[in-house]
């Protein structure tokens, strides 16, 4: 999956997503490794989310407007454009075992 793919998938304007991580490669000394790992975050968030829903539009749906009450109402979106993919696929795991929501 690429930055562009992600784009289109989400309906972000990717020149929004391109300032989403390079806000966040500004601080870190290795951007193509920070690149890749944001692109993993977001393909295995939607990965998961598919499993759980059984559907990639009702994960993406689900990903783009559903808001978490544990992480203050923001979205999956939100958490994955901020950079914390890696806070959000617990939590999606943990739907998957029944033991949030």
């Amino acid at each position: 999956m690429t930055l562009e793919q992600i784009a289109e998938l989400f309906g972000i304007p990717p020149d929004s997503l391109a300032r989403s991580v390079n806000a966040h490669i500004s601080v870190s000394p290795d951007a193509s490794a920070f690149e890749k790992d944001f692109v993993d975050q977001f393909a295995a968030a939607l990965e998961q989310a598919t499993v759980l829903f059984e559907d990639r539009s009702v994960a993406i749906r689900w990903l783009r407007e559903e808001r978490i009450e544990c992480f203050g109402g923001r979205t999956g979106l939100d958490l994955l454009l901020a950079g914390r993919g890696k806070n959000l696929t617990p939590y999606i795991e943990s739907l998957q075992a029944g033991y949030v929501g």
